[in-house]
């Protein structure tokens, strides 16, 4: 169980990262970024 909870807390430091990188950019790059980004979660996860 605790394998679980290290990849959980390691999924959500990874996604206020995220969300920290595209705030520090343009608000117009920012929602491109996000697209992309939320693109390559998904690949990352496996569900493409």
């Amino acid at each position: 169980m605790p394998k679980k909870t290290r990849f959980y807390q390691a999924s959500v430091h990874k996604n206020i990262a995220r969300d920290r990188f595209i705030k520090s950019c343009n608000q117009a790059v920012g929602s491109k970024l996000r697209a992309i980004l939320e693109e390559f979660k998904r690949k990352e996860i496996g569900h493409e």
